[in-house]
């Protein structure tokens, strides 16, 4: 489970939701909403690629682009997130922010992943 701190509506039960729409959002056990992207390629089970306001807002975003492939009993996943045509000159500045972020998404993945298996 992510921490609050990792939540943008700072709620640790929040759920992550995506919408045939292409919405891409957090919801909170109280019902509040953040938007946090738009899902503009869904290619399931292997491709997933989001504009992403986190950082930006909707009138900036950057790009996550996340792909899944397996790799022996398991998958790889491989998570590349860099500037929109829209946030070109503002990624820079953001980019040790955003892998920090990341490394820490990742690490309570994995960390969520081995308390599955174990």
């Amino acid at each position: 489970m992510l921490a609050p701190d990792r939540r943008h509506t700072k709620d640790p039960l929040s759920t992550i939701r995506m919408e045939p729409t292409g919405r891409f959002f957090e919801r909170g056990t109280d019902g509040t909403e953040v938007e946090l992207g738009v899902v503009r390629v869904y290619s399931p089970p292997h491709r997933l690629v989001l504009d992403w306001y986190p950082g930006t807002g909707p009138e900036m975003p950057t790009q996550v682009e996340i792909v899944l492939s397996p790799a022996g009993e398991g998958t790889r996943v491989v998570l590349t997130h860099g500037p929109g045509p829209l946030s070109l000159g503002v990624y820079p500045k953001r980019a040790s922010a955003y892998d920090r972020s990341w490394e820490l998404v990742f690490a309570s993945w994995v960390e969520a992943a081995t308390e599955t298996a174990g």
